[in-house]
Formats: C-alpha cells, sequence, structure tokens
C-alpha cells in the first residue's frame, strides 16, 4: 500500500471527483460498526461519491486504520492535521505526496523553535514531533495530550505567535496540535476540493480540529457524537447539526443536503 512512484506529480495520476465526501476518521467515520456497515452499503450504492479522510493522525497511522476497519480507499488524504496531502495513483497501488502543497503548508514552518517554547509547558504533555526519518511519519505538527482547558490552547498559541511563529492551536478531545498558519484540515480541504475539480461536497467532523473545515462554506454536517462545543456552537448556515452519531450521522447530512431536496452544487 506504501508504493510510491518518483519523478511524477500527483496531479498527473491524481483522480477528478465531481462528488466528494470530505471527512474526518477516528469519531465520525470510525466510531460505531453498524454506523460503518450503513455508510459502507450506501456507498455501494452510490459509488460516484469519492471520499476524501482529513484526520490529525500521520499518513503510516491513517493507512493502518483504513485497512484495520476495512475502509474504502479515498481518492486523497490530508493527514497530520492537513499538513501533508496524499493523492492515491490511478493507474497502480500507491500514494504519492503533494508536494506544492506541503510547500504551502510548510512554508513558515519552524518546529525546532516551536518545540522549544512549548515543551514543558503546563497543560500540554508534547509527545508527538515532527519525523523527518519516515516519510510517512508525522509531518507539520507538534501534538501531545492537555488538559481541556481552552484558556490553555490560548495561551500556547500566544506564546509562540509573540515569539514570530506564524501558527495555530487546534484542539481535539484529549489531543493539542501545533500546526503552521497556512495549513489545517479547512484550508487542505479547499485546496482539494480545486485539485479534484469537485462540484458537490459534503464535509463532515466531530472534534475541534474540524472546525476549520466545517465552516469552509461547503454544504456540512456535525454527527451526533460530536463535542459539545460544535453541537452548540454557532454556524453558518451551511453547516446542518445531525441527531445521529458517526457515519450515521454522515448518512443523515448527505440525506439533508443531497437527498430527495436535490443537488447542491457549489
Amino acid at each position: 500500500m506504501r508504493k510510491r512512484r518518483k519523478n511524477r506529480s500527483p496531479s498527473e495520476d491524481s483522480f477528478r471527483a465531481e462528488r466528494v465526501i470530505a471527512t474526518d476518521l477516528d469519531g465520525t467515520l470510525v466510531g460505531s460498526r453498524a454506523c460503518l456497515e450503513a455508510f459502507l452499503h450506501w456507498r455501494d450504492e452510490h459509488p460516484e461519491w469519492q471520499l476524501v479522510y482529513a484526520t490529525g493522525r500521520s499518513m503510516a497511522s491513517a493507512l493502518e486504520l483504513v485497512q484495520e476497519q476495512n475502509l474504502p480507499e479515498p481518492a486523497a488524504l490530508a493527514v497530520d492535521v492537513g499538513s501533508r496531502i496524499f493523492f492515491r495513483l490511478r493507474c497502480e497501488p500507491g500514494w504519492e505526496e503533494d508536494h506544492r502543497w506541503r510547500r504551502i503548508a510548510a512554508a513558515t514552518w519552524r518546529p525546532e523553535a516551536v518545540l522549544r517554547l512549548v515543551r514543558g509547558m503546563d497543560g500540554f504533555a508534547v509527545d508527538t514531533v515532527d519525523d523527518t526519518g519516515d516519510p510517512w511519519g508525522p509531518r507539520g505538527r507538534i501534538s501531545g495530550c492537555w488538559d481541556g482547558k481552552e484558556e490553555t490552547a490560548i495561551r500556547v498559541e500566544k506564546l509562540l505567535r509573540e515569539a514570530g511563529l506564524p501558527v495555530k492551536a487546534v484542539t481535539g478531545r484529549d489531543r493539542l496540535d501545533v500546526i503552521p498558519s497556512t495549513s489545517g484540515k479547512g484550508a487542505a480541504v479547499r485546496y482539494l476540493v480545486r485539485k479534484l475539480g469537485a462540484r458537490w461536497v459534503l464535509v463532515c467532523g466531530d472534534g475541534g480540529n474540524d472546525r476549520d473545515m466545517l465552516s469552509a462554506g461547503f454544504p456540512a454536517v456535525v454527527v451526533g457524537n460530536a463535542e459539545e462545543s460544535l453541537r452548540q456552537g454557532q454556524w453558518p448556515s451551511s453547516v446542518y447539526i445531525a441527531s445521529r452519531p458517526y457515519a450515521c450521522g454522515i448518512l443523515q447530512g448527505w440525506e439533508h443536503w443531497y437527498g430527495e431536496a436535490g443537488v447542491y452544487p457549489i
């Protein structure tokens, strides 16, 4: 699954897709086996909808989850909270990183400087740093467990920005990620939609690091098991709050935006 082709642009081999579901993995697509089976059955009947996975996992970890859960192979993956994008090769098994996106996302990224400032901070225990030795390992983020307090994320981001480091701190249920200000799931999904040529899009998420892609302007769904701050948050009209959890919520969101009511071209 990790076969790569050198000296080849992803744009030459990547899929074109008019209809795209861009979804988070943990807690959204994955989390309920019954809901996932329902989604897989729906997808068998709607193969025209290509999938994009947007996750905080590294590429290696994301591919492991795809195999473990027997998920459909996506057209693309936005990994490391959107800091890296990989496209599926069309003519042979394998993946190729979009190096143009990597240059955009990492243009001002200084991981060593970030790490020096945040290591040892109260409320944030760093356990994941840029792994330059493994091409499939984590890149473009400094991550760790956090105390769940909003003021901790604000304090981390403020400290780094005052030091002249253009970053943002994004949070999930049990993780805090420091990523480049030019990165994130929202920016990655907008880039992917353009690159794939998609006209019908559904964005799906459940956690804090999904917030910017849910509010990116595409039809979106916050699944029923999402963090309370997302379920109770102020959203634009393009965001639908589902009552059903996990992948069942994805299907509910698809029905809301693209069911019998028709289409919602972007």
